[in-house]
């Protein structure tokens, strides 16, 4: 998928981080596009993708890391903006990604600290409630949001323009 490569991009070109693991796009991202049914989504990605038991949410097999942190990847639908509500499977389109970070591959502050230092200052911070960053990507296409919950948990959203 474009705006995951591009960010994966970003974060390998980015001078001042050093990896401790290859950021190289794992295989069958580079297709998603916003707006793909579920269906569609799962045929593209050649198996490296699943539904969970409920069929509402997929995942990526497997783990994705960026530099030393591991996260469990999520693809997230919502319903087609001209039938809201309606959840039937053929009506749900993708939407975002949530990359929810494996507490073993390093902490909260530390993916806090590290996400500025690739992506720049935050075009938006929350400090109300649990912390958070915005950065606004209009020439990609599309926003990324870092979360952080009292409950110790963390991550990466990944949405469309303008969605968050």
């Amino acid at each position: 998928m474009k705006f995951v490569r591009a960010m994966v991009l970003s974060l390998v070109a980015a001078p001042t981080v050093a990896l401790a693991a290859s950021a190289a796009a794992p295989p069958g991202w580079d297709f998603v596009k916003w707006g793909m049914t579920p269906t569609q989504l799962r045929a593209a990605s050649h198996g490296t993708v699943h539904p969970d038991k409920s069929g509402d949410l997929d995942f990526l097999n497997g783990e994705y890391s960026i530099g030393t942190f591991k996260f469990t990847v999520e693809f997230g639908y919502s319903s087609r903006p001209d039938d809201p509500g309606n959840f039937a499977q053929d009506n749900l389109v993708f939407d975002g990604i949530t990359m929810g970070l494996d507490l073993k591959s390093g902490t909260c502050a530390g993916l806090a600290a590290y996400l500025p230092r690739v992506f720049g200052k935050p075009d938006r911070t929350t400090t109300e409630g649990p912390q958070g960053y915005w950065w606004y990507k209009k020439d990609l296409a599309y926003d990324i949001n870092y979360y952080s919950w009292p409950d110790k948990s963390c991550g990466i959203e990944y949405s469309p323009i303008g969605a968050s």
